[in-house]
């Protein structure tokens, strides 16, 4: 039989583990109510994890992990965890994502922008240049926000589309996101341009051999005795003896010539079913060779309409480059011998002998459509270079 020094001790016992218990209950209610809130990377992205009143919560920030997102990340968690201490949390987080730290246009949100805003400055065909960046920018950088773009991410990124493109290909993008921060910035939507250092390293590339006069001969004699293509055969005799592009040929018309087709206006081109200005947006005229006159006076029917092409297919209709690059102009240079240029190489032949010849670059350059340091940059190199001086017999 239990004695009353018994009981005493068991009732002591009983009150002690409840107190323990007691106490156990209240630190974790507490531990639960005021846990800290932890900054944690997942596969490479940033997100908040913590508990409260029994429940665990995790917070995507949509940031990678570096070092300056972490900070920013952290300042978000201080947040949440004050409300925590301070009976404000909000349980359906909606609290912490109305002003999100990542505020702003994303990443392809500002470029999409900046497209549509370039959208009517530019071509199709350059636009297309513009909308193939969205997609590198997307698997990039996710959803990640313009405005804390760090200048490490932007060589990262610069690096990684190195591995898929050339450094060419790559210098032009990176070229386009520095355009896409400078609008940006005017507007308010960043405050820095992460871009602004980032730089390609492009390797040199050997210019094309210009055609010979010999080669010119040889393709022109090619494309008259053709049966399939003698029709070309004007338009490849000026194309070589004008130098210019070859949209510009394309686009010319009768009322670009003068009425004795001595001189000519060249202010438009004819590419990818569209007549639109010249590369440069700027018109130029120059007199014409005699031989180049009678040409086109020769092809020039008695009846025509000032609109009308000087150059079109054979079935009237307007000429397509790349049809004539591919069925005309490869086909010919084979049979006639001459290695394989393409037809663009005409105006940096004509650039390159001209000078070689001894002609003024500055009339070079005012007939082609370029500035005379353009050419001394661009084609005196194919037209041989400089001359190694001999410095001893």
């Amino acid at each position: 039989m239990a004695t009353s020094l018994d009981r005493k001790s068991t009732s002591r016992d009983i009150a002690g583990r409840e107190l323990v218990d007691q106490f156990s209950t209240n630190l974790r209610m507490e531990r639960s109510q005021k846990g800290s809130v932890k900054v944690e990377a997942d596969k490479g992205w940033l997100r908040l994890r913590w508990s409260w009143g029994g429940r665990r919560f995790t917070m995507s920030l949509g940031l990678p992990d570096d070092v300056t997102n972490r900070a920013i990340a952290q300042r978000k968690a201080e947040i949440i965890q004050a409300d925590i201490r301070l009976e404000q949390f909000d349980p359906t987080l909606a609290k912490y994502k109305a002003e999100p730290v990542t505020g702003g246009l994303s990443v392809v949100e500002l470029f999409e922008k900046f497209v549509e805003f370039k959208r009517r400055q530019v071509e199709p065909r350059t636009l297309e240049k513009y909308r193939g960046l969205v997609g590198h920018l997307r698997q990039f950088f996710r959803a990640q926000k313009a405005a804390h773009i760090t200048e490490l991410q932007a060589f990262e990124f610069r690096d990684k589309l190195l591995k898929k493109l050339s450094a060419a290909t790559v210098s032009e993008r990176i070229g386009l996101l520095r355009a896409c921060w400078d609008w940006a910035l005017r507007r308010g939507f960043v405050k820095e341009d992460p871009w602004a250092e980032v730089k390609v390293r492009v390797p040199p590339k050997q210019r094309p051999r210009p055609f010979s006069k010999a080669e010119c001969e040889r393709i022109l004699h090619g494309f008259r005795e053709d049966k399939t293509y003698h029709y070309y055969a004007d338009f490849v005799e000026v194309l070589l003896a004008l130098g210019c592009r070859i949209g510009e040929l394309a686009g010319l018309k009768w009322e670009h010539l003068a009425p004795d087709c001595s001189a000519v206006w060249v202010g438009e081109s004819w590419s990818r079913g569209r007549q639109k200005q010249t590369k440069t947006n700027k018109a130029r005229k120059f007199n014409l060779s005699p031989r180049v006159q009678q040409l086109l006076l020769s092809r020039r029917p008695e009846t025509y309409a000032l609109g009308d092409r000087v150059f079109t297919t054979p079935r009237g209709k307007p000429f397509d480059d790349h049809n004539f690059r591919n069925r005309a102009w490869m086909p010919i240079l084979e049979r006639v011998g001459v290695e394989y240029r393409m037809p663009r190489n005409s105006r940096h032949s004509f650039i390159s002998r001209a000078i070689a010849a001894g002609h003024n670059p500055a009339e070079v350059a005012e007939i082609v459509g370029n500035s005379p340091k353009t050419l001394m940059q661009n084609y005196l190199g194919v037209a041989g270079g400089v001359n190694l001086p001999e410095l001893w017999n």
